[in-house]
């Protein structure tokens, strides 16, 4: 359950050396250096994922699957984004410390909070070196997370938990790797 999610991704094949727009006739020397460049990108935005409280490993419900128990509403489970933490995701004062009845689920709704969202920029400069027509070699430079934006794991839901809010993981940093590709 994802409210807004935006991913584009695209090549530009850069319009340098032989059989391009510019340097159709370089020398073989100057088409190796300049020429056969390629920009990819895939570029990904999205909101946070619904969010259910849930009551711990004792209150498993016995109607068939994996469904747990809910704690009951009595408050407002947002927080304003200005008073969000990492230590505070949403308010956990919302939820009663108690167990609901034996066997019901509670009153908090299904997906009533927000995770944090998503913003993620990869990118890839490849330089191809051709051997023949339709063999050539590719030597490629890959960043995943290229500005390095912190994209964090969604926040603790277990009611009973000492961490019940808190978010304690992340995605990757940047990651910038090499490759060669042999295409046949």
């Amino acid at each position: 359950d994802l409210t807004h999610r935006f991913v584009a991704s695209y090549i530009w094949e850069l319009p340098f050396g032989r059989g391009r727009r510019f340097g159709n006739g370089w020398s073989k020397a100057m088409d190796l250096v300049l020429g056969g460049w390629q920009l990819t990108g895939i570029h990904s935005l999205q909101t946070g994922l619904a969010l259910t409280a849930t009551l711990g490993g004792a209150t498993v419900l016995n109607i068939g699957g994996e469904r747990r128990a809910r704690p009951n509403l009595v408050g407002n489970p947002e927080l304003p984004e200005s008073e969000r933490t990492l230590n505070r995701w949403f308010n956990t004062d919302a939820f009663a410390a108690f167990d609901p009845a034996p066997q019901a689920f509670g009153n908090a709704g299904v997906g009533i909070m927000r995770g944090p969202g998503l913003v993620n920029f990869d990118f890839t400069l490849a330089k191809n070196f051709n051997l023949t027509e339709r063999h050539y070699f590719q030597f490629r430079t890959e960043v995943f997370n290229a500005f390095n934006h912190a994209n964090f794991g969604p926040p603790n839901i277990a009611r009973d938990s000492a961490g019940f809010g808190q978010i304690l993981t992340a995605a990757n940093a940047r990651i910038i790797q090499f490759g060669l590709k042999f295409y046949f």
